[in-house]
């Protein structure tokens, strides 16, 4: 279902998407995911045209302590 509302471009909110992980992961993707809404204006404003793809190239692990 949520793939099939990203491909149909509709807004699929953060804590659903984040069903998908395990719940270690799910714990602390609020902290380290960038929120939906965010990565689509990024994306809407990178991408010189409609169709045009953008990618993420300096996505990374973030060093922290527990």
């Amino acid at each position: 279902m949520i793939f099939k509302q990203l491909r149909e471009n509709m807004d699929v909110k953060d804590t659903v998407f984040n069903e998908l992980y395990p719940p270690n992961i799910k714990a602390v993707a609020e902290i380290h995911w960038t929120p939906d809404a965010v990565a689509k204006m990024a994306a809407d404003y990178l991408a010189e045209k409609p169709g045009k793809k953008v990618l993420d190239i300096g996505a990374g692990q973030e060093s922290f302590a527990w």
